[in-house]
């Protein structure tokens, strides 16, 4: 189990995050957090010198590097992502408070903003919470358009290719009762370019519900440690999936309208490279779930037939 900073420690390391304040801190209160994360957090809350609380969402390293097959960049890849790149987005986010090294054993400390429990648009009954999670990450993708970063990693062919080889090489997965899921996956390595040659743009990498946060009717992305250079197509692929037709297709027009908003795309192309993202995450979820695998859970044969149905060669 990790082992959080002593109090004093952490005061001090906060402390300095409000020194552009003009404000000392002091911590009221600490307590673990127990939601989805795959680093070490504790939620606390600290009153300022002025009076002024805050409730402070504190994440840490824990000795934790980039994970599955360099998807996922690690705690001081998304602390770049954050103060590079969000702080400065012109639309809602998480308030960023900085970055440190703790001064006892160097582990890294990111501090965001607490917005509350229950927060994940999951939990939401607003009707159009999907719309409005599609048209801010329409919108993000329209501000970052062709705006790469020298530190951002970048999915080119080999990484996409990494997926569809592990899924055709996996022992697990009964190719022979089911010859047509070669065929998806020999479909998706034909076309996969689609989503390479198109303009890229900035993309979260794992757009789901779980990490977009909803509060007062605005979006708050969260875990940001899989963003990358991209098709803006794959945000969309994870965030439509799993919802009823009728909401898919409300999404995909307000994703559009705020990714293009003057109206210059060219639908069959868009729907290519959405299909093609949504070949890639069930690939991909296969990996981060192959210890249990079968085709009746995580990635059904259902959700496959439709895929292939869609790719015309089912």
């Amino acid at each position: 189990m990790y082992k959080f900073p002593g109090k004093t420690i952490l005061t001090q390391h906060l402390s300095s995050m409000f020194e552009k304040d003009h404000a000392d801190i002091n911590i009221i209160s600490r307590l673990d957090y127990f939601e989805s994360s795959t680093f070490p957090v504790e939620i606390v809350t600290c009153k300022t010198s002025q009076g002024k609380i805050y409730n402070l969402f504190c994440k840490y390293l824990a000795g934790m590097g980039p994970n599955n097959f360099g998807h996922r960049g690690g705690l001081e890849y998304e602390a770049k992502i954050y103060e590079c790149i969000l702080d400065k987005t012109p639309i809602s986010k998480i308030k960023y408070f900085g970055q440190c090294r703790l001064a006892d054993n160097n582990d890294l400390l990111l501090v965001i903003e607490y917005l509350g429990e229950n927060l994940q648009m999951v939990y939401s009954e607003d009707p159009d919470v999907l719309i409005k999670a599609a048209a801010w990450v329409g919108k993000f993708h329209t501000i970052y358009e062709n705006d790469d970063y020298e530190f951002i990693k970048v999915y080119k062919k080999d990484y996409y290719n990494i997926w569809s080889e592990r899924f055709l090489n996996s022992t697990k997965i009964p190719f022979d009762n089911f010859p047509w899921l070669k065929r998806l996956a020999n479909y998706y390595d034909d076309n996969i370019e689609q989503l390479i040659t198109c303009n890229q743009t900035i993309i979260h990498g794992e757009y789901y519900p779980r990490n977009i946060l909803f509060k007062e009717g605005v979006i708050y992305p969260v875990d940001w440690e899989s963003a990358a250079f991209a098709a803006g197509e794959i945000d969309l692929a994870s965030l439509i999936e799993g919802w009823d037709k009728e909401n898919v297709e409300a999404a995909k027009e307000a994703y559009k309208k705020n990714r293009w908003p003057e109206g210059n795309v060219n639908n069959i192309d868009f729907e290519n490279r959405l299909l093609l993202a949504r070949i890639y995450f069930h690939f991909w979820w296969w990996q981060e779930n192959s210890d249990t695998f079968n085709l009746t859970d995580k990635v059904t044969l259902q959700q496959l037939q439709q895929l292939s149905k869609e790719a015309g060669i089912y």
